[in-house]
């Protein structure tokens, strides 16, 4: 768990369990929380399927009929975007239905979306998210999940070359950290100068650690 309980789920591929967990657990104490047996809050999280297209690409009633020909369970609106939700099992197909119809999608992935969310204070929020700062920098840490949902200002209070980035970047780079904003893509970490979106599809991990 994090900083004010929010539930933390890390993915990790690791060759050297001990010393990932060594890592892990040391990020956590470090940052208000503490390391928990592999999957301990997983079931705070929903395993799916995420695409994201950007409203300049389609009409609403056009990519939702397209979604739903493809298996989506759900599409919604904001901030720019349109986020597809699928089963598992049904994201390659969603993002062929699409695409077969002319709409380009920006992020196809796997994503957890969390079930319950968190109520946090300002200053532990603040905490979370200096806490995906330091998970982000181990390098066996592939993508990281918290079911809180914090206010764009104060992410960028937190880190201010946010703003600097164009708007369609910033939104995924927001998936990316919040699953609660609608989940993340696979494929970036959550440093600017690194960040690049490539829109494929996670492989498979050798272990996942919940905390």
């Amino acid at each position: 768990k994090g900083p004010g309980g929010v539930a933390v789920m890390v993915d990790v591929y690791s060759e050297n369990r001990n010393r990932t967990v060594a890592d892990l657990r040391h990020a956590f104490v470090k940052n208000g929380g503490a390391l928990g047996e592999n999957g301990s809050v997983s079931w705070q999280f929903k395993h799916c399927g995420q695409i994201l297209v950007m409203e300049n690409t389609a009409d609403e009633e056009t990519v939702t009929m397209a979604a739903l020909d493809g298996g989506a369970d759900d599409v919604l609106s904001e901030e720019g975007a349109f986020t597809i939700y699928t089963p598992v099992e049904k994201l390659h197909a969603c993002n062929e239905a699409l695409t077969a119809v002319g709409i380009k999608t920006s992020e196809v992935a796997l994503t957890r979306v969390p079930t319950n969310m968190a109520d946090l204070t300002r200053e532990d929020m603040i905490k979370v998210i200096k806490l995906l700062d330091v998970l982000d920098e181990l390098d066996d840490v592939k993508e990281t999940y918290v079911n809180v949902e914090i206010p764009e200002e104060l992410y960028e209070e937190v880190r201010p070359w946010l703003t600097e980035l164009p708007p369609s970047i910033r939104l995924g780079l927001a998936l990316r950290l919040f699953p609660a904003c609608r989940g993340r893509c696979e494929c970036s970490t959550s440093r600017a100068s690194e960040w690049s979106g490539c829109g494929a599809v996670p492989t498979p991990r050798r272990s996942g650690l919940g905390t």
